[in-house]
C-alpha cells in the first residue's frame, strides 16, 4: 500500500515519494521529534510475513546501524509497522551513479567515475574492516551528492539488506536474487560462502558501467548472464570505449577474476590501479593525477574537488547533460565571444552575460532528484536503469511533442504552441549547446526549456530556462549554489515549495532565482529567473507575478 503525503508511518510523517525497487519504496520523510529529513525505506509485505527474514533483516540492519563512515550512509532505526519492515536511513539529496551512467559519458567522464569508485572503495573497505559486507554493490547503491566544501560526496548505501535477504531466499529463484545478475561475483551465482572479495568483484563490474555505459555481460536471459559471470573472461572496456588506457582492462580483469584469491585484496587497492591505470593515458593524465586522492594515506582532504568533466581543459566549467547532477552551475565565466559576433548596437557587457545566459542554457544541466537509498534496478541486463522514477513517462502529444509535459505543468509561463508567445517571450526547448532543438528531440531524460532571450543585454528582460525530469523524479535546490544566496518557503493558492536568490559567480555575475516545486507535476522542475542585477533585483522584478502557477 502506497503511502500518501502527509501521512504517518511508524512516527514519521511523509513528505513524498523518492523512489521504488524490487524490494519496496523509499519515501521521504520528517523525524516525529528532531528538525530532520530521512529516507524511510519500506519494504514489501511479503518480506515481513516471514519471521526468519524479519529476525534477519533487523539484525543486520542493526551492524550496518554501527558504521559511522563519510562514505557510508547511516541508518539510524529499524522496525515493523503491522507486517511491513522499516528502516530509516540518512536522506541523500543527490543521485544514484546508475542515473548518471543512463546520462551518458557526459554526467560521467572517465575521471569523474575513478573519483566515485574510490570514495564508494572507502566506504565499503570500512564495512569489510567491520566484518560486514554489502552483497550487493552496484551503480543504484553509490549515492552522489554534493559535500559541505563544494566537492562531491559519495556515500554507499543498502547494507545489511542484502545479506538479510540472500539468507533467506535461495539464490537462483527467477528474480530473487540479492545481488543483481550484472554484478554479482561467481560465488555468489554459485551459492558458496562469500567474503569481502565478492564486493570487490561487482565493484569491478561497477567501474566497467561507468566506464563504458553497459553492463558487463549483456545477455538475454538469467541464465546467460550467470553462465558468463562463471565461463567467459572479463570483457574490455576499451573496446567500447577505444579511448580509454589498454592498462584499465588489466585492473578490471583483475576486479572480476573468477578466483576470489585472484582479485584485488581490497576495494581501495582496486582504487589506486584504476587510478594510476587512468594516469598512463594522454588524454586523462593531468586530472587523473591531480584530482584522485591518496587512497593509501587516510582520508582525503575535504577541500577535494570533484574532477572536471572537460579533462582536456581543465579550467571549463563541469558541463553535464545529466538532469541530476548535483553540482552547482557555472554560468560561463571561461566562455569569451568572438567580436565579429557582436550584434550591433549591444555592448560588451551585454554581449559575455548573453554568452553566460547560453551558457546556463548548457550547464544548469536539469534539476537535482532527490534520490535515497532506494534499491533501484533489479534489473540483470540493464545498466542504466534509474532508482528514482516514480511514475510512467509522460505521454508525449501534442504541439510540444516531447515537451508535452512540460508545456502542461507551467501553463501559464509556457505558450500553447511553440509559435505563440508567453510572458516572457518565445520558449523553445534547448540542447546541450543551448541552441534551440526540435520538439519532438529530446537528447537526455531531461526537458530543458528556454523562455525569453537567448542574449540578455535588458535589465528590464528575464529569462526563464525550466528543467523537468522526464521521469518525474522529484527535484530540489541541493547543490545549487549562489554568491549571496537566501532562502526562503513559499507558498501559493495552487503549489508550494523553496526558491533560492543570489548571483552567479561570473564576473559580471547574473542575478538568480531558483525555484522549486512540493507538489506534482510541477516538483519534477526546476525553474530558473536570470537577469541583468543582483538577486534580489529579479526577484522583485519578476517573482511577485511569477507565471508558475499549475492549471486549474
Amino acid at each position: 500500500m502506497a503511502l500518501e503525503r502527509g501521512s504517518v508511518f511508524a512516527g514519521y510523517t511523509i513528505e513524498g515519494k523518492l523512489g521504488a525497487g524490487g524490494m519496496g519504496v523509499v519515501y521521504l520523510a520528517k523525524h516525529p521529534r528532531l528538525p530532520r529529513r530521512i529516507a524511510l525505506k519500506v519494504l514489501g509485505e511479503s518480506f515481513g510475513s516471514e519471521p526468519e527474514f524479519r529476525a534477519r533483516f533487523e539484525r543486520e540492519a542493526e551492524l550496518a546501524a554501527r558504521l559511522d563512515h563519510p562514505n557510508v550512509v547511516s541508518v539510524y532505526d529499524r522496525g515493523t509497522e503491522g507486517e511491513q519492515l522499516w528502516i530509516a536511513m540518512q536522506y541523500v539529496d543527490g543521485v544514484d551513479v546508475a542515473h548518471l551512467v543512463k546520462q551518458g559519458p557526459a554526467s560521467l567522464p572517465p575521471d569523474r567515475a575513478i573519483y566515485i569508485l574510490g570514495q564508494a572503495a572507502r566506504g565499503l573497505d570500512n564495512a569489510h574492516k567491520h566484518g560486514l559486507l554489502h552483497r550487493d554493490v552496484k551503480p543504484a547503491n553509490i549515492l552522489v551528492a554534493m559535500g559541505d566544501e563544494d566537492g562531491e560526496k559519495v556515500l554507499v548505501t543498502d547494507f545489511g539488506i542484502a545479506r538479510a535477504l540472500d539468507e533467506t531466499i535461495a539464490l537462483t529463484q527467477a528474480g530473487s536474487m540479492p545481488a543483481t545478475l550484472a554484478y554479482a561475483s561467481p560465488e555468489q551465482i554459485e551459492g558458496h560462502a562469500v567474503d569481502h572479495r565478492a564486493d570487490i568483484y561487482s565493484l569491478g563490474c561497477t567501474l566497467y558501467v561507468m566506464l563504458t555505459g553497459s553492463v558487463p555481460y549483456s545477455r538475454t536471459s538469467y541464465v546467460g548472464v550467470m553462465h558468463a559471470h562463471l565461463s567467459e573472461p572479463p570483457p574490455l572496456a576499451t573496446r567500447v570505449n577505444p579511448a580509454l588506457p589498454r592498462r584499465i582492462d588489466d585492473v578490471i580483469a583483475r576486479a572480476m577474476a573468477k578466483n576470489p584469491n585472484d582479485r584485488y585484496s581490497s576495494s581501495r587497492e582496486l582504487a589506486n590501479a584504476a587510478a594510476a591505470a587512468l594516469a598512463t593515458s594522454p588524454n586523462y593524465a593531468a586530472t587523473a593525477l591531480r584530482q584522485v586522492p591518496d587512497l593509501s594515506s587516510g582520508p582525503h582532504s575535504s577541500s577535494f574537488t570533484a574532477p572536471p568533466s572537460n579533462p582536456s581543459n581543465p579550467s571549463m566549467p563541469t558541463v553535464l547533460s545529466n538532469p541530476s547532477h548535483p553540482s552547482a552551475p557555472n554560468f560561463g565565466s571561461n566562455l569569451s565571444a568572438p567580436q565579429s559576433n557582436q550584434p550591433a548596437g549591444k555592448s560588451k557587457r551585454g554581449l559575455k552575460i548573453g554568452i553566460a545566459v547560453a551558457a546556463a542554457a548548457v550547464v544548469v544541466g536539469g534539476v537535482v532528484t532527490a534520490v535515497a537509498l532506494s534499491g533501484g534496478s533489479d534489473s540483470g541486463s540493464s545498466a542504466g536503469s534509474s532508482t528514482s522514477t516514480t511514475t510512467s513517462a509522460p505521454v508525449n502529444n501534442g504541439p510540444w511533442g516531447q515537451y508535452s509535459f512540460v508545456a502542461a505543468a507551467f501553463p501559464k509561463l509556457v505558450p500553447t504552441t511553440p509559435d505563440g508567445t508567453g510572458p516572457q517571450g518565445k520558449c523553445v526547448p534547448y540542447g546541450a549547446n543551448g541552441d534551440a532543438i526540435d520538439v519532438n528531440t529530446m537528447p537526455t531524460g531531461v526537458a530543458r526549456m528556454r523562455c525569453g532571450e537567448k542574449l540578455i543585454s535588458d535589465a528590464s528582460k528575464i529569462t526563464v530556462l525550466i528543467e523537468c525530469n522526464k521521469d518525474q523524479s522529484i527535484s530540489t535546490l541541493a547543490g545549487r549554489d549562489l554568491t549571496g544566496a537566501r532562502d526562503e518557503t513559499w507558498t501559493r493558492t495552487k503549489n508550494a515549495g523553496r526558491l533560492r536568490v543570489g548571483e552567479t559567480t561570473d564576473d559580471p555575475p547574473l542575478g538568480a532565482v531558483i525555484v522549486s516545486f512540493d507538489n506534482r507535476p510541477q516538483n519534477a522542475c526546476l525553474v530558473w529567473a536570470l537577469g541583468l542585477g543582483t538577486g534580489q533585483q529579479v526577484y522583485d522584478q519578476w517573482w511577485a507575478t511569477a507565471p508558475i502557477d499549475p492549471a486549474g
